[in-house]
């Protein structure tokens, strides 16, 4: 999440982090088209893995980020990384392990926003 932190900052430090992380969500969408190319829509094929949960308990939040922080990624921008992260937010079990969402908001709002005014 540190790297995250100048999105949240404003202006051209906030446009230059967006633009880093637009750039590597470009290269993970990348890696899973060349790793994981008939593998959709989990990295196992249909059962979902360990790097699914390692990597989906992360991306999986986005909707609080964008609650947050505005819009830094979308299904127009990441068409592959968004549709793998709605396939993964259906998975009962995703569904059981993801905190709820406006506990999530709060505790990012107070542990993020406060740091950049």
């Amino acid at each position: 999440m540190a790297r995250l932190l100048p999105i949240m900052s404003r202006g051209v430090e906030r446009e230059k982090a967006i633009k880093e992380f637009n750039e590597l969500l470009k290269v993970f969408e990348e890696g899973i088209n060349k790793d994981f190319p008939e593998e959709f829509p989990f990295f196992e094929g249909k059962t979902l893995g360990y790097l699914d949960i390692v990597v989906g308990t992360t991306l999986c939040n986005y909707e609080a980020f964008h609650e947050v922080v505005a819009v830094v990624f979308s299904p127009e921008k990441n068409p592959v990384l968004m549709a793998w992260v709605k396939a993964l937010k259906n998975h009962p079990l995703m569904k059981e392990m993801l905190p709820p969402h406006d506990k999530l908001v709060d505790k990012m709002r107070e542990k993020y926003l406060g740091q950049y005014p």
